[in-house]
């Protein structure tokens, strides 16, 4: 049965970040094991966010991905720690994302919202169930 939404992340993300830098650190084509292998996540854990990474732009491809531009900066600014790097190019997934910039907007609008609310309202527009699985994706797009 397909999903329907958008995918959200499957880990925290101090996990998504190793993630990144993983696809940033392995190169073009890759599968999930070879990024598993270099960060020490088991591949089935780079698989489910693979989804979400391609929906927000930072890898591309089928069966074997690459990382696009914006994901290259993003992994390099991560894995030199590059706190204002970091905001810039997160920024800039933001930016070219309707779901993200309307998550944005939601926060805009109501001027401020607690995390939790937040959690919920991602969860909720992402069109996802109420799961423990949905709940570590949607804190992972507070994060973000």
């Amino acid at each position: 049965m397909p999903e329907k939404g958008f995918p959200l992340p499957g880990s925290s993300y101090k996990e998504l970040i190793k993630i990144i830098q993983g696809y940033g650190q392995v190169g073009d084509n890759v599968t999930p094991s070879e990024v598993g292998k270099i960060v020490s996540i088991h591949e089935t854990a780079v698989s489910k966010n693979n989804k979400f990474l391609g929906a927000i732009g930072i890898i591309q491809g089928g069966r074997k991905k690459s990382m696009t531009s914006i994901g290259k900066e993003l992994a390099h600014a991560l894995h030199h720690d590059m706190k204002e790097a970091i905001v810039v190019k997160w920024r800039a997934v933001v930016d070219a994302n309707d779901f993200l910039q309307k998550v944005v907007a939601a926060v805009r609008i109501r001027k401020g919202m607690d995390e939790s609310s937040l959690e919920s309202h991602v969860a909720y527009s992402a069109g996802q169930p109420r799961t423990p699985a949905v709940a570590t994706g949607a804190g992972t797009v507070v994060n973000i």
